[in-house]
């Protein structure tokens, strides 16, 4: 699959994701976790800001909420998900909004003293390296804060799969002991993993909230199951209350430490 094929499917899952804020319930914990964590970073008294990949705008209101003051540059690859934001924050001297894509784009504006993504980067192609450009647009003594899913979100669905003998589909979620080797000279934290989980009413409502949520974009190769052996697999997902985990590693980097 070619770069612009990925980068086309993912876009387009997340321009046609309507039901965002009804599904995205573990999406806006987390948002609500992270902004809780930024607003007690040392920052100047107005920051300048950048957010990567807004959805319909979960950390920025819990970052205005929390009290967070600054100059928001707000962004996102969807220009729906930007609107979406926009209806609910508005406009304003310190608020804008922009279209970008952040693993190959790069903003207009910048340095950035806070630089934040809530669960954008497992979607990048190679969310390494992304961080690695992001950091480059860091003020001298900037933070760059996001959330990644890891390895082991989606374990009870798997586990259901391979029991049936299949695929499970979804995207292969990097092992949150590789972070630890992400840009280790850069990091100002050690990465710190928490577990979401939510009981779905059954397989096909799981399905339902993945598509709703965007996140449908399956691995590259993926075969989809024939509908015998998805009702299977759905089966045995109910067995344990159609419950999923999300596992959630909070990131959070300055510029490298030189030497």
């Amino acid at each position: 699959m070619s770069t612009e094929t990925h980068r086309e499917k993912v876009r387009a899952a997340f321009e046609g994701a309507d039901q965002y804020d009804e599904f995205g319930i573990v999406q806006r914990n987390v948002a609500d976790d992270l902004a809780a964590a930024l607003v007690r970073l040392s920052l100047p008294t107005e920051p300048k800001i950048l957010e990567v990949g807004c959805g319909t705008g979960f950390l920025t209101e819990a970052m205005l909420r929390a009290g967070m003051p600054g100059d928001f540059l707000i962004t996102d690859v969807a220009p729906a998900m930007i609107e979406r934001t926009r209806n609910k924050i508005g406009d304003g001297s310190d608020i804008r909004y922009a279209v970008l894509d952040a693993e190959y784009g790069a903003p207009e504006e910048g340095p950035f003293d806070l630089i934040c993504a809530n669960l954008a980067l497992q979607w990048f192609e190679d969310p390494h390296a992304a961080l690695g450009r992001m950091m480059k647009w860091l003020a001298p003594d900037g933070h760059l804060v996001a959330t990644i899913l890891t390895k082991g979100t989606f374990a009870e669905w798997r586990e259901a799969c391979e029991a049936e003998g299949v695929a499970p589909g979804t995207l292969d979620f990097p092992d949150p002991s590789d972070l630890l080797g992400w840009y280790p000279d850069a990091m100002r934290t050690r990465p710190s993993g928490h577990h979401y989980r939510m009981i779905y009413k059954d397989g096909p409502a799981f399905i339902n909230a993945l598509r709703g949520l965007g996140a449908s974009t399956p691995v590259d190769g993926y075969e989809p199951m024939k509908p015998g052996t998805l009702r299977k697999v759905m089966a045995r997902f109910e067995q344990d209350n159609a419950l999923a985990t999300f596992d959630v590693v909070t990131l959070h980097y300055g510029h490298p430490k030189a030497g």
